[in-house]
């Protein structure tokens, strides 16, 4: 059995300049999003409250969410809006990957 031979020819291996430099992690600063609506579907659900919430409150505490941001749940479950945030911050409280609830960024979400 004979294996055909390919040979490949490099026709320009530098990339296109580009008006940026590119980002580096370690010596920027993270940007903040732009305005935003955030929709939840299932917000009532155990998606949210272990995962969703917890980053998203996290992006909140670094001010990494625009000023504007707005957080939309959606559930089967009929909630007012008191209800679903008791929920969600006894989420947070029991989560693993946030270890302390900063008052300031929980009242800014």
């Amino acid at each position: 059995m004979t294996v055909p031979v390919v040979t490949v020819t490099p026709t320009d291996a530098t990339p296109p300049a580009t008006a940026e430099a590119p980002r580096n992690a370690a010596t920027t600063t993270p940007d903040r999003a732009d305005p935003c609506t955030m929709v939840i579907l299932g917000a009532a659900g155990d998606l949210a409250k272990r995962k969703l919430m917890p980053a998203i409150y996290y992006l909140a505490q670094q001010h990494l969410l625009p000023e504007d941001f707005a957080l939309l749940g959606v559930a089967r479950d009929s909630l007012d809006d008191v209800t679903f945030r008791t929920m969600m911050r006894k989420a947070l409280d029991a989560s693993d990957e946030i270890t302390r609830v900063d008052e300031k960024a929980w009242e800014w979400l």
